[in-house]
């Protein structure tokens, strides 16, 4: 009969490995092995979807890093925010992923990769939680709405929503306006998918969001034609263009991008036309919310949006027409 005896260094390393395994499983169930990352996620039923997207776009744009794709998140239609990831672009870039459901809005930050630093994820998920007024502490204790079914599931067992209360407005002194006050915001870039649902920016196309307050005791006809803007270092001047117009660039920028794309030409080719976003809902929306002739009586706030070819601008001047005397009155304004 042949005995086998044991080598006592291969039981050693055996029974390192198996109490190393228990250890392992320990400290797993302790922690209930949550990824990092997952610590960064955000579900929340505290903000709706155009909140989610405003919020993370302005995240993304806060951290200094730059945005090559946004496509707009819908009530069951997800969303993402791409960030290019490193100084080349060489590296798999960065996904901010947005979805909205009956149990509100969910933000997952992927950096492709473990060996991610998480520095875009924490970043996001700090932002976003700050303008939405959420405790991060409170926040993580929320896990119930991570998804529908989840909610449905600790609606049952009782589990209390732990959501945190928006911070108190801080008072801010008013200051009474004289006069007819003009403010202009241009729109740039990805920031035009917020509004228009399309990348304006990527057919040449500038929003301004124009706010006009009477603060006078007289009543002027106003005609948003009448603001013309002067580009940057020249006396060149440019009037507004028709919604009409601003649709046109939007389809041929399409159609330019859809023949890139079959000839794989060109850096947009990757996404196409689809990269503008959805142009039938910008149509809509060009035409929506552009800035209308008014009567402008005292104390009338009248806004909406203006469209000029994409440049550069540093004053605008604007018409009114004083009702009373017929007279026109011209107002210069530098942004």
């Amino acid at each position: 009969m042949k005995v086998r005896r044991r080598n006592p260094l291969l039981s050693f390393g055996s029974e390192f490995r198996s109490r190393a395994l228990v250890l392992a499983t320990a400290l797993c169930i302790g922690s209930s092995c949550t990824p990092t990352s997952q610590h960064y996620e955000i579900h929340t039923p505290e903000l709706t979807c155009d909140e989610a997207n405003r919020f993370v776009h302005d995240a993304v744009v806060g951290l200094g890093r730059v945005i090559t794709g946004f496509k707009l998140a819908k009530p069951g239609e997800p969303g993402y925010v791409r960030v290019k990831q490193g100084e080349t672009g060489a590296e798999p870039a960065a996904t901010v992923k947005i979805t909205c459901d009956a149990a509100g809005a969910h933000i997952v930050t992927d950096e492709g990769g473990l060996s991610s630093d998480k520095r875009l994820s924490r970043g996001v998920y700090l932002s976003v939680t700050g303008r939405a007024g959420l405790s991060a502490n409170k926040h993580q204790e929320a896990a119930a709405v991570k998804s529908e079914s989840v909610q449905k599931a600790d609606a049952l067992e009782g589990k209390p929503s732990a959501v945190a209360p928006p911070p108190a407005r801080r008072r801010v002194e008013e200051k009474k306006a004289k006069g007819v006050v003009l403010e202009l915001a241009p729109v740039y870039g990805f920031a035009t998918v917020l509004d228009f649902e399309a990348d304006l920016s990527a057919a040449g196309v500038l929003p301004v969001k124009v706010t006009l307050t009477n603060a006078t005791s007289r009543v002027y006809e106003f005609d948003p034609a009448d603001i013309t803007l002067r580009q940057r270092g020249s006396r060149q001047r440019a009037r507004p263009m028709t919604p009409t117009q601003v649709v046109g660039k939007l389809e041929a920028t399409a159609a330019r991008l859809e023949s890139e794309e079959g000839d794989g030409s060109g850096e947009a080719a990757t996404d196409g036309a689809a990269s503008l976003g959805d142009i039938d809902a910008a149509a809509g929306k060009v035409k929506e919310l552009r800035l209308r002739p008014v009567r402008m009586n005292p104390g009338l706030l009248h806004s909406g949006f203006l469209y000029y070819p994409l440049a550069e601008y540093d004053r605008a001047r604007l018409t009114l027409i004083d009702v009373a005397t017929g007279e026109t009155e011209g107002f210069l304004v530098d942004f």
